[in-house]
């Protein structure tokens, strides 16, 4: 399974916020370790929760090194695009099904007020694409070779540990059924008591969404590179131009309803209210794959000792 099919895989997995995802900020997640005393669900802390045990800046560690690898054999195959590339950022695949203050949106009101609902866009690398077949048989020979370096299962099992975290996809379906009614309604109350008209009270409460306030929202800026197509002429490898960084910038009026939409979901104690959801759920699918999580985590504990030996 190449790497692209892994992430798209379990984009829906790290997709996990209902209630507070329908705000472009992306709203709450949450949980804590088994047998720990609930933390204070502070702006600044990022709680304790069972899916702390998931491995996942290990396996991105693991990736990073067979990428690594992988771009150094194609470069001796006479393919030294993608090293010309840069390799990828070393990420935990698996962050997005923790819950830190970041992910409820704005942490303070100036956050807010500067950022609005949107988000900043991060710089992006040049995209590669291959229109030749030597360069795709030998990406398939390197990834193999690569693999094999690291350890004879080591492919095996990160590819086993995505498909373990593709089992949490009900997740999020299974926290917003706990979530208590009391969170739309308390939103709603605020967010109208500023002055906010709502067209549906009913959906709002049971999806609070800015978007239907009828506010104007921002839009990032513009930059080069953004438009880029490949030509996919037989036989050529090409590579795009980088995108640079892009800032959002929200609309006065965005922000000032950001500022009230983050007092509101404060004063709904939002946070408070995902995490007391969360932890029993995190927790469930802990003990439902506890024998996976154990095996996978010695293995990938395994590896990734190996591989920071190897790249010091």
């Amino acid at each position: 399974m190449p790497l692209i099919s892994r992430l798209v895989a379990t984009a829906a997995v790290l997709s996990v916020l209902p209630l507070a995802a329908c705000s472009l900020s992306a709203d709450d997640k949450a949980a804590e370790k088994p047998g720990a005393p609930a933390p204070a669900a502070s702006a600044q802390a990022k709680p304790s929760q069972p899916f702390d045990i998931l491995e996942g800046g290990k396996v991105g560690l693991i990736e990073a090194a067979e990428t690594r690898l992988e771009f150094a054999c194609m470069a001796k195959a006479g393919f030294p695009q993608n090293q010309d590339v840069g390799l990828p950022e070393t990420v935990d695949p698996f962050a997005g099904l923790t819950i830190d203050a970041a992910s409820l949106g704005p942490t303070t009101e100036q956050q807010a007020r500067d950022e609005g609902f949107g988000q900043d866009q991060p710089a992006e690398r040049p995209a590669l694409v291959s229109s030749d077949k030597n360069y795709d048989a030998a990406a398939e020979r390197c990834a193999d070779q690569s693999w094999k370096a690291l350890g004879a299962d080591a492919r095996q099992t990160v590819y086993a540990y995505y498909d373990l975290t593709n089992q949490f996809a009900g997740y999020r379906h299974e926290l917003d059924t706990r979530l208590p009614s009391s969170l739309g309604t308390g939103l709603y109350d605020c967010i109208t008591g500023k002055g906010y008209k709502v067209p549906d009270r009913d959906k709002f409460v049971k999806s609070p969404n800015p978007r239907t306030l009828g506010v104007p929202f921002g839009q990032l800026d513009t930059a080069a590179g953004t438009d880029w197509a490949p030509k996919r002429k037989p036989g050529t490898v090409e590579v795009g131009p980088a995108v640079p960084a892009r800032h959002y910038r929200p609309t006065a009026a965005e922000s000032d309803l950001a500022v009230a939409w983050f007092h509101c979901r404060q004063q709904a104690k939002m946070l408070d209210a995902y995490l007391t959801a969360a932890r029993p759920v995190q927790q469930s699918y802990v003990d439902r794959y506890e024998s996976q999580i154990t095996e996978l985590n010695a293995k990938v504990d395994a590896l990734a000792r190996e591989v920071g030996g190897a790249t010091r």
